[in-house]
């Protein structure tokens, strides 16, 4: 077939897509084998003229041939004979590079109503809050066009055709990740139930109904005043946001009424909550309870159901109204009315996981039981698209592939794929495995539904699932024959897989289907066994892939150890090199139960994600490393995800914990950003090597002049290192008005004296901002005891004199003027046993204010209430105009040190001369030294790099730039002019040092080595 190439296509080339908040990973191919940067593409290449544009519109594009792919039977493979010797490992080492920090999410609002993931190929806009739109408000190509909206939506169907929704669920989604990391999110839309939307419809012409209003009798509550009821409205004051609530005795039969329609009117409020005593319940209590959403500043009217309750039985005989987000505002009530609704949910509660890779996405709707259920129906989700939106579609099945939805055989569909207009093409391929339901589409009011179902044939005990799932496609092309091509290799996975060498129980697992992942298994250590008696033990999983000869494609590896205290993981080629590939790392640890509904179970284990690349007739073999304590001759300095109840990252120097980062907060919107914040310095516990953590930390938070306070939201994340040498990430968060932009930097290194948490504060104003009292009402940064109470506090003051003071009695918040040169303030002296000390330490700063450099002092805002310690760092400003363009730069270090017994505060003044008075310093004798406020950088000459280090103490990293390959480093220590061997290999021989792929295509190493006594060392690095 001729084809015509258009503007469309045109266009396709020479934009280059990229997710939201790009962290600038490398962008590289390859070239005879050598992976060279991507050249950027020029304005004049991106220029689309009108009449590109027009012809884009039109909808112009290539109809090509179709290619189909079909397995091809082979001889049994032996994996003793295969030959390898020839792997591509520049193809992997790129496509793993271009995919790092590819999938990110975020919340879209400061109020968390909507979250979004992206990745390298499409966004995803998830509904959390919306009544009756809980779902995905749209699924949009790379560019930000929409295949489709408002769908996705997750339903039962009982036999009699009654349909229970949960986009009309009246709990609101709370997203978590149990994984976080360079290639694979696997986000999870928490919680939802399933309403009959009928039963929430609301009908002002309701005749039989319980006046709750006008029936009640004296309303009282807590937080509120300024209770009224006059001609039939119910109004209260909030006075305070704590735990404002109205209530009332009534009296109405829960079988005659089981719903509530409410007329409300509220300031700035969005949700309420029903309480009730009903049943065998006479007071209220944290199990009776439903919520309801509502607009804020006009009348909204809502039906929101009763017996959803666990015990709505017998007679209603109290209720209550917990509503009120901001002290001083009204809140009015108008109609408050019981009514009869019908059977209003199901029971069972949703968990809607996107398993998230940089280029690609599996689906998976699972439901548990909450209770017993025995009426059988259907589990559905489905996508609705406008027919006037669709170019074209394809439906595939085990008789071949057709454009009609008339007589095809939906029993044995594998795909189907929509070409939608101006977007690209949508599809679901259907992996293969059995009890997955079944893949239907239909053609119904103008619209194309896609529904993936399972019948529900038997009882469901509480506590039990149903699920299914399938993998969603997406491209900007118009093209069917990737969409083809991906479902074969979705569909085939590859078999010719195994374990080359028997090492530590390893074992391959399979496909997961549901996941899309290849699965390893492997024996595990634990923290006292790596610790203490086996620390250069590496578990290993020597792997071998073969192409299945019919296409090339990328495999997501998942090795998985069942003991949860994995910390760091590395890659080795067939020759045991280090490959320069990123590995996304993490664990589980068993019996903490923060999802006991969705994970009751709370399994422990280890894991590691990576892509790899295998050509068709390609075979490659690499060892996997599952790495505890040491690393060469030092403990390995990780960054790993850990599962939680919220999305978090795991650091520790070998298996002893540092810190924590809980990048969307801890509990909720409470701007709590370092949970576990643990010193070295600290006794380690009885039962493993760990030590205790300290306080709560809080990054920007700021009042504008109208009383507003504002927190910040993340972003995105890039990770710069994972380890095992040094761990590096760069996350970027927004003020929740959009008017600061704060970019933080946490670096550690593999210390073991103290742990020196390193942070490159960046705040960037984008609008302007009015502040009444800068000293007051804007913290860079803000640190409390989390139940410790410190009875001593030091600080540098403005004389440059080094101060503590004991605390005897409470004050006030006070205003503590620093001094210049490198200012800190700390906390000491805890009243519980063991608890830790907190230190922060300024190492420089850069602050640009109303267009002017600012050359005034920090200031340390504290305060004590004899409870707790509140310390902030500020400026010496009071009323202040922040402008657009004005920058707030800081480098400081964050320290957790000591514990409770500490009488001075000695560590903290240590740390300040060896972080920032002597610090690391790089001095190049051959090279180019790159700055850096804590790690030492240099750029090699022609592949020769000669450098002294001096200043600091423990143990220190060199990153060494400029390599052009990815072998081995060779090391020499000069000491007096007389140079030997700095051997970094510990016992295993190929370990000690990092190799990392950078942005122009050449590589950089990356070792430790100890200045403890701070003499000066000198290295020359080559390979």
């Amino acid at each position: 077939m001729i084809k015509k190439i258009t503007a469309a296509l045109i266009l396709s080339v020479v934009l280059l897509g990229a997710v939201a908040c790009d962290p600038g990973r490398p962008s590289v191919t390859t070239e005879n084998g050598t992976v060279k940067e991507t050249e950027k593409t020029t304005e004049k290449q991106t220029e689309v003229t009108e009449e590109m544009t027009e012809a884009i519109t039109e909808e112009t594009v290539i109809d090509e041939d179709p290619v189909f792919y079909e397995k091809k039977d082979r001889d049994p493979v032996d994996p003793k004979t295969v030959d390898y010797s020839g792997a591509d490992w520049a193809s992997t080492i790129a496509k793993a590079n271009e995919r790092a920090d590819g999938v990110q999410g975020k919340f879209t609002d400061a109020k968390r109503k909507k979250f979004l993931v992206s990745n390298q190929t499409s966004s995803l806009l998830y509904d959390l809050t919306t009544a009756g739109k809980k779902q995905i408000e749209g699924l949009y190509n790379k560019d930000g066009k929409a295949y489709f909206n408002d769908s996705m939506d997750t339903y039962f169907v009982l036999p009699d055709g009654t349909k229970f929704s949960a986009a009309y669920s009246d709990e609101s989604a709370r997203m978590n990740s149990h994984r976080i990391g360079y290639y694979y999110y696997d986000f999870r839309f928490c919680g939802q139930g399933f309403m009959n939307p009928d039963a929430l419809k609301v009908d002002g012409d309701v005749t039989d109904y319980y006046d709750i209003i006008r029936k009640s009798g004296t309303w009282s509550g807590h937080d509120v005043n300024q209770i009224k009821k006059k001609d039939g409205v119910l109004s209260f004051k909030v006075t305070s946001a704590e735990d404002p609530y109205l209530g009332a005795y009534v009296n109405f039969s829960a079988e005659e009424f089981d719903a509530v329609q409410i007329t409300i009117k509220s300031e700035n409020t969005t949700s309420g909550t029903f309480y009730i005593a009903a049943g065998s319940q006479t007071y209220f209590n944290s199990e009776q309870h439903t919520s309801f959403r509502f607009d804020a500043g006009e009348w909204c009217t809502v039906v929101v159901p009763l017996s959803v309750m666990p015990d709505y039985t017998g007679k209603v005989t109290a209720f209550r109204i917990d509503c009120g987000e901001q002290a001083g505002e009204i809140i009015e009530v108008k109609e408050l009315k019981a009514i009869k609704r019908g059977e209003a949910s199901v029971p069972f509660a949703l968990e809607h996981i996107f398993h998230t890779y940089s280029d690609k996405m599996h689906e998976v709707v699972r439901v548990v039981a909450v209770a017993d259920y025995d009426k059988g129906g259907r589990l559905e989700n489905s996508v609705v698209i406008p027919a006037d939106t669709v170019r074209k579609f394809v439906l595939k099945n085990a008789q071949g592939e057709t454009s009609e939805l008339d007589g095809f055989d939906f029993s044995t569909a594998e795909y189907v794929g929509f070409d939608i207009k101006g977007v690209g093409i949508y599809g679901i391929i259907m992996p293969s495995l059995e009890n997955n339901g079944d893949l239907k589409v239909e053609y119904k009011d103008g619209n194309y539904i896609i529904k993936h179902g399972i019948d529900i044939t038997k009882e469901i005990k509480k506590g039990k699932d149903l699920y299914f799932g399938h993998r969603i496609y997406t491209t900007d092309s118009h093209q069917f024959n990737e969409l083809r091509k991906e479902a074969y290799i979705e569909r085939n996975p590859l078999t010719d897989v195994f374990i080359a060498e028997a090492a530590d129980g390893a074992k391959f697992a399979g496909y997961d289907a549901l996941c899309g992942t290849y699965k390893f298994t492997v024996n595990p250590s634990d923290f006292n066994k790596a610790y203490y008696r086996e620390p250069d033990k590496h578990y290993k999983i020597n792997a071998l892939f073969c192409g299945d000869g019919v296409a090339d494609r990328t495999v997501y590896i998942r090795t998985w150890e069942r003991q949860g205290q994995l910390e760091c993981s590395a890659i080795l080629d067939e020759n045991g090199s280090l490959l320069p590939i990123p590995l996304e790392v993490g664990k589980n640890f068993q019996g903490e139960k923060e999802e006991p509904l969705f994970d009751p179970a709370d399994t422990a284990y280890g894991e590691v994600y990576v892509p790899i690349t295998v050509g068709k007739d390609e075979n490659k073999r690499f060892t996997l490393l599952h790495l505890y304590q040491n690393w060469g001759k030092f403990p390995l300095k990780q960054l790993s995800f850990i599962a939680f109840h919220i999305p978090y990252y795991h650091l520790s120097v070998g298996v002893t914990e540092s810190n924590c980062i809980a990048p969307y907060f801890v509990y909720g919107k409470d701007g709590w950003t370092l949970p576990d914040f643990r010193a070295n310095s600290a006794p380690l516990w009885s039962n493993q090597p760990q030590h205790t953590s300290a306080g709560r930390l809080y990054f920007l938070q700021y009042e504008d002049a109208d009383g507003n306070a504002y927190k910040s939201e993340s972003q995105c994340a890039d990770i710069a290192s994972y380890g095992p040498v040094y761990a590096d990430i760069n996350m970027e968060y927004l003020s929740d008005d959009g008017r600061i932009k704060a970019e933080y930097r946490h670096m550690e290194m593999p210390q073991t004296d103290e742990t020196r948490t390193y942070y490159r504060i960046r705040l960037t104003v984008l609008d302007d901002i009015e502040i009444n009292d800068f000293r007051s009402d804007f913290s860079f940064f803000t640190f409390d005891g989390r139940g410790v109470t410190y009875r001593a506090v030091g600080w540098l003051d403005e004389n440059g004199e080094m101060k503590t003071e004991k605390l005897s009695k409470a004050y006030d918040t006070r205003f503590i003027k620093l001094g210049k040169e490198y200012p800190y303030y700390d906390y000491f002296v805890g009243n519980v046993t063991n608890s830790v000390n907190f230190a922060l330490i300024v190492k420089n700063s850069d602050i640009t204010i109303g267009g002017k450099k600012y050359d005034g002092n920090f200031i340390f805002r504290d305060k004590y209430d004899e409870v707790l310690n509140y310390g902030s760092l500020t400026l010496d400003l009071g009323k202040t105009t922040l402008k657009k363009g004005d920058t707030l730069n800081i480098d400081m270090i964050l320290l957790p040190w000591g514990y409770s017994s500490s009488r001075n505060d000695s560590n903290v003044r240590n740390v300040r001369q060896d972080a920032c008075v002597d610090p690391y310093r790089i001095t190049a004798i051959k090279g180019t030294v790159i700055d850096d406020p804590y790690l030492p950088q240099i750029r090699a000459e022609n592949g020769v790099a000669r450098f002294t280090v001096e200043g600091g103490t423990n143990n220190a990293v060199v990153r060494v730039y400029g390599f052009e390959k990815y072998s081995a480093p060779k090391v020499k220590k000069i000491v007096g002019g007389t140079e030997s061997e700095y051997v970094l290999a510990g016992p295993n021989g190929y370990d000690g040092y990092q190799v990392q792929l950078d942005p122009d295509g050449t590589y950089s190493i990356s070792f430790a080595f100890d200045m403890t006594g701070g003499d000066k060392v000198e290295f020359e690095v080559t390979q």
